[in-house]
């Protein structure tokens, strides 16, 4: 968050890349857990959060040093992290589970049943709220942060699927979710009209999908 490094994961060799934002070099290699998926920074940019997705784990990287400080048990196949810098929250793709982990002593402070398949995360602006996206299904699950209950479901469309992700803009008022979309009742099928790509607009205040603004890939 404070600009200087660029993080990004290497699943086929199971570890992060250290880059320098402004000169482009090449900082460091930190190996990692097994088929690492995503990478969160802590806000006050000194540690690296990765979800290890075969391991079962996440790792602490101290981007200061470029290395590995901690690897932490977590439920089957995590797959997206969020941080607030004290505590770390992973869904748990295998079981269908978003943990809640303090990152300085690895507890599993608690684990949020949520649907099936949950991938990506992301933390509103004000910390106060998680949102968690479904593979298959395209729903949006919105969790408090400070109660840790599922406040509300956003589905975002009948044909919509394979939602791994999800950012939030910088104004902290609405989310996009790039998604594929199945239009699987099309009668004359072609490339760009039975499945194609489109982001999808989330009001975070209403917690409800903005059509208008649908972006088609």
């Amino acid at each position: 968050r404070d600009g200087n490094f660029v993080v990004a994961v290497n699943p086929d060799s199971d570890s992060i890349t250290l880059l320098d934002a402004i000169t482009l070099e090449l900082l460091a290699e930190v190996s990692v857990g097994d088929n690492p998926k995503t990478v969160a920074i802590t806000p006050d940019s000194k540690n690296a959060i990765v979800a290890n997705y075969d391991s079962g784990t996440v790792s602490i990287i101290d981007l200061d040093q470029g290395k590995e400080i901690a690897q932490y048990e977590v439920g089957q196949m995590p797959y997206g992290v969020v941080t607030n810098g004290l505590l770390g929250f992973i869904t748990e793709f295998g079981i269908g589970s978003v943990s809640v982990v303090d990152l300085f002593t690895g507890e599993l402070l608690t684990r949020i049943k949520v649907d099936a398949f949950p991938s990506g995360i992301a933390l509103s602006k004000n910390a106060e709220k998680l949102l968690v996206t479904h593979l298959f299904t395209g729903k949006i699950t919105v969790i408090n942060v400070a109660t840790r209950t599922i406040i509300g479901i956003t589905p975002t469309g009948l044909e919509t699927n394979l939602s791994q992700f999800i950012a939030i803009d910088q104004g902290g008022e609405e989310a996009y979710i790039p998604q594929t979309r199945s239009n699987t009742t099309n009668l004359a099928p072609l490339f760009d009209t039975t499945v194609f790509p489109i982001v999808n607009v989330l009001d975070l205040d209403e917690l409800q999908i903005v059509a208008k603004k649908r972006i088609t890939l």
